[in-house]
């Protein structure tokens, strides 16, 4: 714990957590608290052989948070993490775990409704247990990691409050598994900061909601949602729009530019909540099971 006015840095090398204490279940807690600010320059990992799991939180107050390495990376797992559960500083997150190992065993909660910001920078998002970003309302989470990945394993990815920009000129992959039921949901506007900025959501039997709209402004390139009989058979909701209606008028924008794929021969259901849905100049293909609705 530091005093307000002091930062935090861990500088060059990596931080290993060991604090298990050897009761039953055997699983420990570090906390960091820093409300003047607080940097790491590795990757914080749990010590490898460890018997039990050590849980992390983090907490900036008003002041920024950022982490440039991965949490967990090739080392073991760490078991929850809880990452500015308060306050108004903004968060910067390099990974979780690999594209072949989880680095959170539990689940993750990163940020508030108070959050100036979220930037999700790295390649990898990879835990066992479900997800919640969440940051103050507007387009303030970031994903900027080139053909970033954010998976778990069945359970629960949630967008809260705030938008989703996808600022990486590549596909950003959003994933609960083939064959879990993971839900995946975002409660605020999907939007791109390029030409070729790609959503593609997952969700096994899992249901994927979208909120708001999506393209509002800054359009996608493309958008597949479970778009492969092998994806699962959730149920798909469009809560808001896709592109919009110009002024008001007649002249519909395109919230989608590319091609986009929603549902498969799998699906269950598809409901189209909003009132306008533009695509652009790619195909558009909408599937949904033999017997069941779109």
């Amino acid at each position: 714990t530091t005093q307000a006015a002091h930062t935090l840095a861990f500088t060059t090398a990596d931080v290993e957590l060991s604090g298990t204490d050897g009761a039953d279940p055997d699983v420990g807690l570090t906390t960091f608290t820093a409300p003047g600010g607080l940097t790491f320059a590795g990757d914080i990992i749990g010590k490898s052989g460890m018997s039990g799991t050590e849980s992390l939180t983090i907490e900036t107050a008003a002041n920024n948070l950022d982490i440039t390495g991965s949490i967990g990376n090739a080392g073991k797992a760490i078991g929850t993490l809880t990452i500015n559960s308060s306050g108004a500083g903004t968060v910067a997150l390099a990974g979780i775990g690999t594209d072949s190992a989880v680095g959170v065993s539990g689940n993750t909660a990163i940020g508030n409704a108070n959050t100036a910001t979220i930037t999700l920078d790295g390649a990898e998002y990879n835990t066992t247990g479900s997800q919640t970003y969440q940051a103050t309302a507007g387009g303030n989470i970031d994903v900027t990691g080139t053909a970033a990945t954010i998976a778990t394993a069945g359970n629960n990815i949630t967008f809260s409050t705030s938008g989703v920009n996808f600022k990486n000129d590549g596909t950003t992959t959003i994933t609960t598994g083939t064959s879990g039921g993971g839900d995946v949901s975002f409660a605020g506007a999907i939007e791109a900061d390029g030409t070729s900025d790609v959503l593609t959501v997952i969700s096994g039997t899992g249901t994927i909601t979208f909120s708001d709209v999506i393209g509002k402004t800054e359009e996608l390139a493309g958008l597949n949602v479970n778009p492969a009989d092998t994806d699962g058979s959730g149920a798909i909701v469009f809560a808001g729009d896709i592109g919009f209606a110009d002024g008001g008028g007649d002249t519909a924008e395109a919230g989608v530019l590319g091609n986009t794929v929603i549902g498969n021969a799998n699906t269950t259901s598809i409901d189209f909540q909003g009132d306008l849905y533009s695509f652009g100049t790619g195909t558009t293909n909408i599937q949904a099971a033999t017997g069941h609705t779109i």
